[in-house]
């Protein structure tokens, strides 16, 4: 519901999301509450207070009858648009079966519905709704984070979990002597192939295939010159979109129209045009933090923070032995406006005209499960008509 108090409250009253929810699946034997909001790090903490505020109001304080008639008649036309979806019945009669229900149990439902009290609400909220006993999963950057959601647990404890949900251990390895973020970085320019072979591309041309929840996307990626871009992507053999940077101007078109890229976006296909953004981040005006250490399957990888010159901040993970780039997370915006996480890593690194280019990346924080997208076929100097890059 747009007009929840979790919304009210986080959205409305703080802005700190863009939506707050709340939902329960009831399950006779694995139940679950859950409430979600997506928002920025640094109010992280501040949006668990008021979620924990708004469970704790529904404990110990009774639903106004106003109230409680507005949620009865949102329900009510939930039920009776669900009727309109011929697997509705049948999931009925499954629950009536496996639950023991009563036969009349829907026939009878609306009535039941509107027959709910106060009182009953609060009771229930008592019983299934407790926040102490509550799992509170945070996903954003550990270093902006981490050390405020320690009040939150009672034995002071943040548990860490990698992009598949396997436990990581915060490791506080000994950094090397003398190892610095500008040396991790030009490490992974040496071990992609150095400056020299770099300065060689003329022009790349990358055609990745990209498995997501839906149809398989396919991604047809040029580049020429360092400073032009282009980047169509089809689904089924129908364009979805289409970006293009002649060095000066960028434009995507795509299902939702047409639009002049400005601001940050026109700063990614700057960065995105680039054969190696690594290779420029001593001259371009890059800030460059190591943070630390941490395992990436299994192996350690040397944290690096990135600031771009228009603010801009992804932090990076180089592996130690190999030197190659194995995840990059960025803040970025999901598809509902709200701002989200987004993980990218990369692996099977291959040469193609003396330079290492990664032909798998791993997408997550787009749609609800990864996406994994495989090199299909990639060419450098290859001689890409100016054309390819024009901003009509």
């Amino acid at each position: 519901m747009t007009n929840s108090r979790l919304n009210a409250n986080l959205r409305e009253g703080h802005a700190y999301t863009y939506g707050s929810y709340s939902s329960i699946s009831p399950d006779r034997l694995i139940g679950s509450f859950n409430a979600s909001a997506s928002v920025r790090n640094a109010v992280t903490d501040s949006a668990i207070i008021e979620f924990m505020k708004e469970l704790n109001r529904m404990r110990t304080e009774k639903v106004p009858e106003s109230e409680l008639q507005l949620v009865k008649n949102v329900l009510t036309g939930q039920f009776s648009q669900s009727l309109e979806q011929p697997g509705t019945i049948a999931q009925f009669a499954l629950n009536t079966a496996r639950y023991k229900l009563p036969a009349d149990y829907y026939e009878n439902y609306l009535a039941k519905l509107q027959k709910t009290t106060a009182d009953e609400v609060l009771a229930m909220a008592q019983k299934y709704v407790r926040p102490d006993h509550a799992h509170i999963l945070v996903v954003g950057n550990k270093d902006d984070v981490a050390d405020r959601l320690k009040q939150f647990a009672a034995d002071g404890k943040v548990n860490f979990y990698d992009t598949y949900g396997n436990p990581i251990q915060d490791t506080k390895n000994a950094m090397p002597a003398g190892m610095t973020a500008e040396k991790v970085v030009s490490d992974y320019v040496n071990a992609i192939g150095g400056a020299a072979k770099i300065s060689a591309l003329q022009d790349v041309r990358m055609v990745m295939s990209l498995v997501t929840p839906g149809p398989t996307l396919e991604m047809n990626i040029q580049q020429k010159g360092g400073n032009k871009l282009a980047i169509a992507m089809t689904m089924q053999g129908q364009l979805v979109n289409n970006r293009v940077f002649n060095g000066e101007k960028a434009l995507e078109t795509g299902m939702g129209g047409e639009r002049a890229l400005d601001g940050e976006d026109l700063e990614d296909v700057k960065e995105q045009a680039r054969f190696c953004k690594e290779a420029l981040y001593p001259t371009a005006g890059y800030k460059l933090v190591l943070k630390g250490i941490e395992p990436i399957s299994g192996k350690n990888a040397y944290v690096v923070e990135v600031e771009r010159p228009d603010g801009k901040k992804t932090t990076e993970f180089y592996d130690m032995a190999s030197s190659l780039k194995v995840r990059e997370v960025a803040a970025s915006i999901g598809m509902d406006g709200a701002p989200s996480t987004v993980t990218t890593e990369f692996g099977d690194y291959k040469e193609v005209g003396g330079v290492l280019f990664p032909h798998t990346t791993t997408i997550s924080g787009v749609f609800p499960v990864p996406m994994k997208g495989t090199v299909t076929e990639l060419k450098v100097n290859a001689g890409i008509p100016d054309s390819a890059f024009e901003v009509k």
